[in-house]
Parts: structure tokens; sequence; C-alpha cells
């Protein structure tokens, strides 16, 4: 640190250095000062003492909104205070809304190995071309020997050059693209790994700090950072990594307890991101409950393979849903009776890479109450949650491994199967929805987000509602069976040829008769096909037949009744027409 040191005969008396930071504006946005090659930021009017006489040179922390003052050179004598003063000018050279750059702090005992995120959170979606990052932190409490750094699912297809070999600093170089939309939210650019030394007492605390950060857009343009640059890391105490549920051990109970967290279960404390964010959205997921499987497997498999040449790992969901095509997440349409269940699946159109998903349903509980909740066909024996409250239904799930078939390029799955019961009539309809409220979350075995590769879009499920079943359990009318049929059309079809018979139609709808069947069935091939159905509703279900809604038996034979007067009179008419003629003619 000291370029010229000032030589005399016997003790070397020290001096001091102070920097003045302005204007106060950017003061309150961070401005910051240190001597080049310490570790510790100083505030405004804040002195350094016990310093050799020398030459020192002052750097100035980037803070967004403000350009920061050049390099400065202070000359120190001894017995002396040298004060330096910098400003620093309103307005940047950077480019787009301010990234934030975070650590998590994190527990783990003496001896054992952390995980340290370095988060990235941006309202608009990012995709930096070139990286620079440059940590700090204790060699005293981390083993340098231990410490590396690993790509994640975001940069895992870009070219990453960590350098840690001088103790106690880490310089990450990035060159390359994400690939797909960029990242928008939340999630970790990079996952430092590094053990605790075994002599560090527990309860000490240590800090690691993000020294500087610069991203570079593709055309070398300097992107907008707002740093949060401590992270706490602290030797034993509560929530140590890995262990979300406290029982002293990080394994897949700890990714059960997630899911937990994730619907609702249990109440989610400060000390849970702690211990379980290890994709670093700042929040306990489905994300994290497929890390946490994979950390109770060994640390070297939460992090993607690093890139080698241009061959990444397959997994990532940069790789597989590279091509953009969105996907659809869709709850069906279905039918229901008063008092009675039916089961709603929630389907996903391409399930390939997918190893979390968090969905939440809306819908109306004064007609729909939630009986039970199923695995769907992405779940198998991986571990799934749900928990209702107020009209909402939370479901989280997470497995170790992403589904995934290299042979095939779209998996269509379902991802889980809700069965209803049906309390009442809606209010002024026959139908009534189950939305899927707010955006669903889908993610890969790394944390990815299938929202940064592709659009996520979703379809919500419209409920046909019948009233409930008379003493003989039949329907009230032609036409509410027919609705059942074409709702339920693909299920009521056992065998899968795409028409009806009449035995798949009599297990499903009890009150159709022969005789309806057959008046349905215009081509009389002994079968129902969806469009003889359609024509058949759309035509009024038939001259005298009960299609009509609310019309019971007795209004229905009243009804024929009056037809068939209706036909009596017109035939007395018609012969009484002929008659006038034929007397005319005489």
């Amino acid at each position: 640190d000291i370029c010229e040191p000032v030589e005399g005969e016997g003790e070397v008396v020290m001096g001091s250095l102070q920097v003045i930071l302005g204007p106060a504006a950017a003061v309150a946005a961070g401005a910051r000062w240190r001597r080049e090659g310490a570790v510790e930021w100083r505030e405004t009017e804040t002195a350094e003492n016990n310093l050799e006489p020398g030459t020192y040179r002052i750097e100035f922390k980037d803070i967004s909104g403000w350009t920061s003052p050049a390099v400065q050179t202070a000359l120190l004598r001894s017995d002396e205070e040298t004060t330096v003063i910098a400003v620093y000018e309103s307005g940047s050279s950077c480019v787009g809304d301010p990234i934030l750059v975070s650590m998590t702090d994190r527990n783990a005992n003496p001896g054992d190995e952390l995980l340290i995120p370095i988060n990235v959170s941006s309202a608009e979606a990012i995709s930096p071309a070139g990286i620079q990052i440059e940590v700090r932190y204790d060699p005293a409490f981390l083993d340098a020997a231990s410490v590396e750094v690993r790509p994640t699912a975001i940069t895992g297809k870009m070219g990453l050059v960590p350098n840690t070999t001088e103790p106690g600093k880490i310089i990450i170089t990035v060159m390359g693209t994400m690939g797909g939309q960029g990242l928008k939210g939340r999630g970790h650019f990079f996952d430092i790994y590094a053990k605790i030394r075994d002599d560090v007492i527990v309860g000490t605390s240590s800090e690691i700090t993000l020294d500087t950060v610069t991203f570079y857009n593709s055309e070398v343009e300097r992107l907008c950072i707002d740093l949060e640059p401590t992270a706490i890391l602290t030797a034993g105490g509560d929530y140590l990594l890995g262990d979300l549920n406290g029982d002293g051990i990080s394994d897949v109970g700890d990714a059960l307890w997630a899911l937990r967290l994730a619907v609702g279960l249990e109440t989610v404390q400060s000390g849970h991101v702690i211990a379980g964010d290890l994709n670093g959205d700042n929040r306990v997921n489905c994300a994290d409950s497929v890390l946490l499987q994979r950390l109770a497997a060994g640390f070297d498999q939460v992090s993607p393979v690093p890139m080698e040449g241009d061959v990444s790992d397959a997994l990532l969901l940069a790789n597989i849903l590279g091509s953009g095509i969105s996907i659809e997440v869709r709850v069906d349409d279905e039918s229901g009776r008063v008092n009675e269940t039916f089961e709603l699946p929630v389907r996903v159109d391409n399930a390939q890479g997918l190893s979390g998903y968090d969905i939440t349903l809306s819908f109306d509980s004064a007609v729909l109450e939630v009986d039970s909740v199923r695995e769907g066909t992405v779940t198998g024996s991986y571990p799934q949650e749900w928990q209702v409250s107020d009209g909402l239904l939370h479901i989280s799930m997470g497995r170790k491994e992403a589904v995934y078939d290299s042979e095939k390029g779209i998996l269509n799955a379902t991802l889980a199967v809700v069965t209803f019961r049906v309390l009442a009539m809606p209010e002024d309809a026959a139908t009534t929805m189950v939305r899927l409220d707010g955006n669903p979350e889908l993610k890969g075995q790394y944390g990815d987000s299938f929202e940064w590769f592709t659009r996520v879009n979703k379809v919500h499920g419209e409920i046909l509602i019948g009233s409930a079943t008379d003493d003989e359990g039949e329907a009230e009318t032609l036409e509410q069976m027919i609705e059942l049929l074409i709702a339920q059309f693909n299920e009521i079809d056992t065998n899968g040829d795409g028409v009806l018979s009449y035995d798949e139609v009599a297990a499903a709808v009890p009150g159709m008769t022969q005789a309806q069947f057959n008046e349905i069935d215009t081509n009389a091939d002994g079968s129902l096909s969806l469009d003889e159905l359609e024509t058949f509703l759309d035509k009024g279900c038939g001259c005298f037949s009960s299609c009509r809604k609310g019309l019971g038996p007795v209004d229905t034979m009243k009804r024929m009744i009056g037809d068939w007067l209706l036909i009596g009179l017109a035939l007395m008419v018609m012969v009484g027409w002929s008659t006038i003629g034929h007397s005319q003619k005489k």
C-alpha cells in the first residue's frame, strides 16, 4: 500500500488520512472511499489512522445514478492528518434501470462447507454479455484453499473464469450471454463454495463483501448497478445451511419443509432464507425444494456442470427451451353436480426440463370446496404439498431430477389433479370458474425459471354445474345430460375410439335412456360422436324430448300433449280446407 515510505532516524511517527465526500445527495446514496488494497469502504469525513508516511492511492465506490471521482493520490506526512476532498457528479455513464446485486447470509459449523449465492434482481429482463466481480473475505474465517466459484442455471452457458489464488480475494470474469429472454425478477448468477476454518470459534461472524461489480451489455455499455455489498457468515448457531426444519442435519426432510413453507402450511421465518434459499430469490419455494434434494445428495449436485468449449449441461433450461416456444399451463373445463365430486386436472403442454412448480388456483368457495389433491404425471415418487385458504388452493412440488426425454421435443403432462365437491349452484349462471391465480412458477433442476427462457401462458377452467340428481339419480333434462357428455367427452370415451357407446354413456349419465340415445344417434351407427351431440343440442334436442332446462316430467308431459293438440288442430284445418275446396269444385 505504501509507494514512497519516508525514511528517518529512530521510530517512525504515523500519520492519518481523512476523505470528505460530496455532494450530500451522493453521500446519502452510499458514496464511500478507501485506500487501494484495503477491504473496508469508509464513510465521508472518517479518518484512517496509524498509517506510515508515504503516498497512497484512494478509490471511490460506484453508486447508481452518480459518476465516481477518479482515483486520487495523497501524500501522508509524519504526525499529520492529510485531508482529501472528492466530489461525485450527478448522472451516470451507465444505462438501464439499476440492477440489484447482493449476497445471502449463511450459517455453518466450523469445518463445514458454505454455499453463498451472488444474487441479481431486475424489474426488466437482462442478459449481460460481460461481467466482472471482485469479492473480499477474511481468510482467517474461510479456508482460502477451499474457495471456488461455480456457475448457476443463469450463467451455465457463459464462459466463467474465476480467480481465487489470492487469499481473501475472489475475481470473477464472465463472457457470453445467458440465452432466452433474460433474467427478470430474482435469481443467482454465481455460487461461491467455501469451508469455514476448523479453528473458528462457534458464534464468530465475518463479512463477505462485493467489492466491485460491473455488468456490460452486448454493445459494451455499462449497466447500472445497485449494490447490497455485504453478507454475514456465522460459525454455528441456528438456521444452518440446508437445515430448514432445524433437526441439525440437511436431508430430504428439509426439501419437504420447503414445500410446506411454499404453500403456507408452515410459518416463514427470516432465518429460513438463510438456511434454505439456494436459488437466490430471497424466499423459499419449489426451486429450493429441488436444490435441497440435490444438496442432500452432495454439494456437487447443486450447480450445473461448467461449460467446456461450446458444450454446456444438457438439462439447463437455456438448452431445453432455447427455441423460445411458449408454454401453456391449463385448467381443464369440466362439469359437476351439486353434492357430488369431480376431478379437475391441471396440465402443462410441455414438461421438458421441469423439476418443480408453485401454482395457485382460485375458486368460488360458496360453490366449490377442495376434497383432495393427488399427484400429476410429473410428480412421480417426489413430494407434493397443498393447502387451501379463503378460496385459494396452493400446490407446490419439487423433484430432484427434471422431467426430460431427449427423444421427444414436447412432453404433455399433468401437474396435479384436484378433486372438488360441488356445494351449491352458482348465482345467476350455470358455470363457475377455476382460475390460475398469478403467474404459474415452473422451475428447472438448478433453480432456473421457465419464464427466463420462454413465455408461460395460462388458461382458466370453466366448470358446468348441474343441480342435484332426483331420487332415481337421473339428470333433470336431456340438455344437461348432453352438455355433460360434451364437457367430459374424452374421459367418458374410455376406449379412446373417438365415439361414445351406450354402455359408456350409461356409466357416466345413468339417466339417459336407450330411446334418447337412439334419438341423438342420427346416423344410427350405435355410437355418439361429438358432432352429433353438439348438432343435436344446437337444434333443441329433438321434437319431443325433455330438453329444456327446468322442465320436469309433468311439465314435459303437458308440453307433449300440447304439441299433439296443435298437430290435431292443424290436421282438422287441413281437412276443413280440403272439404271446402272439394265443394267448390262441385
